[in-house]
This record gives structure tokens, sequence and C-alpha cells, in this order.
């Protein structure tokens, strides 16, 4: 999200209808970049944290909320991983492994769905690889 923070103009030629899955650990993340040393990534984190917030106007996003009619839409799940039921080589302690224990979850939730963890960064596709999870990346970003 900090690659592509318009997720309004997020598409896909292969995928019509979307809705973007925020998990507490995803939100973590974003917020740990708040203190950044990188100030480009900081600015970046603290503006999409405020369009996140600012998304509440259209309803709560624990129900889900609109991005773009008919298009995609965003909601926020409160999952914690159970550890004991997940893929046996992923650490409790380690974030991306939380995503992906996450991701499991949200599989295991929307069984008639097709479900892609969405992520830029190399080391989670790895594992989402050796998972044998999909995933894509964000959208590159429209000029």
């Amino acid at each position: 999200m900090i690659y592509n923070p318009n997720l309004e103009d997020w598409e896909y030629d292969t995928i019509p209808k979307f809705e973007l899955i925020l998990t507490p650990t995803i939100l973590e993340e974003l917020d740990k970049l708040k203190i950044f040393r990188n100030e480009d990534v900081r600015k970046k984190s603290e503006g999409l944290i405020t369009r996140l917030k600012g998304y509440r106007t259209r309803g709560r996003l624990i129900d889900g909320i609109p991005l773009r009619k008919g298009v995609s839409s965003l909601r926020t799940m409160a999952l914690e991983p159970d550890f004991s039921t997940t893929l046996p080589w992923l650490r409790s302690d380690n974030n991306d492994d939380k995503i992906i224990a996450s991701f499991v979850e949200v599989i295991r939730n929307h069984l008639h769905s097709e479900v892609y963890l969405c992520t830029r960064d190399i080391n989670l596709q790895n594992k989402a690889e050796y998972a044998r999870l999909p995933f894509i990346e964000p959208p590159e970003i429209s000029i």
C-alpha cells in the first residue's frame, strides 16, 4: 500500500471486482513505518494512515466500505492467527509469518472466493510461494 497508496485507483485486468482485507499485523507494520528513518517512507505511511482513517466517513471499516463502486472495497479484520492450526514452519514472533498465517485464515473464511496475498515484499512472496499460496503485487501507479 505504501508503493501505491491510491487504493481507489487500484484495478486488475484479470480481477474485475475485489476486496482488500487488512489484518492487525498489516496495520501494525504500517504504523511502525511512521517512525521509519527514511522521511519519504514516514510521510507515505502517515498519509496512508490518514486516508484509512478518512475512509471511516464511508462506514465502519470492519463491515467493509466501498473504494470504487462496483470495483473495489476495503475491510479490516480483527484476525489473529492460531499458530497451532497453521503451517508448522511459521513463527508467531515474525510479522511476515503472522501475515501468511492470517492469509491462510482469510482463505479458510472465504472458501468460495479467489484470495490473493497482495505484496511487493520479496521475502513475503517467497514464503507465500513456499506455502503454495497465490500472491499478486499492487497495481502500478497511474500517471
